[in-house]
């Protein structure tokens, strides 16, 4: 078994699945998931608004979502499941959102938001040290962001992907549906 993280993100997995690169990926895929991937829920994490504790947001506690727009955002590039999620609670509330700075990598993402260059969504479960760091809840829109195990729909698993989705579903079972998992599994 062999790891790789996707700079594309969630759309380069599915991509990588697809033209067989990969025969199994963790990622979240756009709802509903596309129908030429075969896909298990594992986690809905409740995505949390973070800024810098000297940022004018801080302490606010819940905040609607036109006003964040104000901000220039930290975020993921567009292919990312937590991108797709945040550009779609913004489209849907017909407010338009800058994001200054894009990176793949959350604990750059954490790093930049501390040091006060934007506001962020992220998983709480992602963000480990808080130090100089508030969360601001959004009063009118929940944000979660969803991980599913994927493989292509296409092509039938071989024995060796069988087996780690079948470990998988033993040891993570698909959470009952409306629940929401506090963090990531662990594999």
């Amino acid at each position: 078994m062999r790891l790789r993280a996707a700079m594309a993100g969630s759309a380069g997995l599915a991509e990588q699945l697809r033209d067989g690169r990969l025969d199994v990926a963790f990622l979240s895929p756009p709802a509903p998931p596309p129908a030429d991937l075969t896909t298990r829920l594992l986690a809905t994490v409740p995505m949390v608004l973070y800024v810098a504790d000297s940022h004018p947001l801080a302490g606010a506690g819940r905040v609607p979502l036109a006003r964040l727009a104000e901000f220039p955002f930290i975020d993921s590039p567009p292919g990312f499941g937590n991108r797709t999620v945040v550009d779609r609670a913004f489209a849907a509330a017909g407010v338009e959102r800058e994001v200054s700075v894009e990176v793949a990598d959350v604990g750059t993402a954490v790093n930049f938001i501390r040091a006060g260059l934007g506001i962020g969504f992220l998983g709480h479960f992602l963000v480990q040290d808080r130090t100089g760091l508030d969360t601001v809840r959004v009063a009118d829109h929940e944000l979660r962001w969803r991980l599913h195990v994927a493989t292509a729909s296409t092509r039938r698993p071989s024995a060796a992907t069988e087996a780690f989705l079948d470990l998988l579903g033993e040891r993570h079972p698909s959470p009952v549906r409306g629940a929401s998992a506090q963090g990531p599994p662990s594999v």
